[in-house]
């Protein structure tokens, strides 16, 4: 069993104040004040790893042999550093995971502030209908159309210099079977309008998940596909976009990624757009052939996460 871990700091570390054997349950340290009063995290002396519950100054207490390591006698002065094991390691990404980016309903800023369809604004070849669902989520409505097909979105402003990472969960709740009909995560620069971004179709029996660079805003067609995957027949996906802005001022990288469950991530690729501001959202289409123009299609934002990196 995994215990909920706090986090010691990046590597802070102190020397022991005196010997222990190898059943010695507390640890007397120079500097205690480097590590959390309170439990639980591990700590590495020499070869041993020990599972510290609780600090007073500069008093550990510690569980000996952890990780599957061995209990051993330490001599005064020995170094006392904190770390990550491979298996805490394991449970905060699955947690992260879990907790953050698959909770149906929460849809929240980088700051935790929870967003709502006023937060969203609509643009497209058509006018989107955005409304807050009675559960937390969003819809976004693109209306049905006799002649052309129609493509929207629902975007927020994403602002240049913030390295961030986004994490959505989107379905469709009328979607139909026409090779055209998609649905995904984009961004659009602000300047020049040149947009990239990833979608799924859920043609049945399968469904493929592309990233693709668009001319201009919500296109009818790809300048290019960068990226094309087969999946299993879905209605329902998670994509995510991290925002690396290391360099404002010339180029800015984005990588996506997608995931069945939200624990498991398959990045597709990584491109760079010119530094600037942009807007960020969900977008989708009614299908592009004759028989499919009609039809109104609903997509759902599900999930909506944001962290600061």
């Amino acid at each position: 069993m995994v215990r909920k871990m706090r986090s010691a700091g990046n590597g802070a570390a102190t020397t022991l104040n005196g010997a222990v054997n190898d059943s010695t349950t507390t640890w007397v340290v120079n500097d205690g004040s480097v590590f959390p009063a309170e439990g639980d995290y591990y700590v590495a002396r020499g070869s041993e790893i020990a599972l510290v519950t609780h600090r007073s100054t500069n008093t550990l207490t510690v569980v000996r042999g952890q990780a599957g390591t061995l209990a051993d006698s330490w001599g005064d002065g020995a170094s006392v550093v904190s770390i990550v094991t491979q298996e805490e390691f394991e449970a905060r990404r699955n947690e992260r995971g879990r907790i953050k980016c698959v909770e149906y309903g929460k849809l929240v800023d980088s700051s935790g502030t929870v967003l709502t369809a006023s937060d969203f604004t609509s643009q497209g070849n058509d006018t989107c209908i955005i409304s807050d669902g009675n559960d937390g989520t969003i819809n976004i409505d693109i209306p049905s159309n006799t002649s052309s097909g129609r493509i929207c979105g629902a975007r927020k402003t994403l602002s240049s210099g913030v390295d961030i990472d986004i994490i959505v969960r989107v379905g469709c709740g009328s979607c139909y079977t026409g090779t055209s009909q998609r649905f995904g995560l984009f961004y659009r620069a602000d300047s020049g309008g040149n947009m990239r971004g990833i979608s799924v179709n859920p043609i049945s029996p399968g469904s493929w998940v592309t990233a693709g660079n668009w001319g201009t805003w919500l296109a009818n067609t790809y300048s290019s596909e960068d990226a094309n995957h087969d999946v299993k027949g879905l209605n329902e996906i998670f994509f995510r976009v991290a925002v690396d802005w290391d360099n404002p001022g010339s180029t800015d990288n984005f990588t996506w990624s997608y995931s069945l469950d939200g624990v498991h991530w398959f990045e597709m690729y990584t491109h760079s757009f010119a530094a600037g501001t942009g807007t960020i959202g969900v977008w989708g289409n009614n299908g592009r052939t004759t028989t499919s123009w009609d039809r109104a299609t609903r997509v759902h934002l599900l999930s909506w996460y944001e962290e600061l990196l």
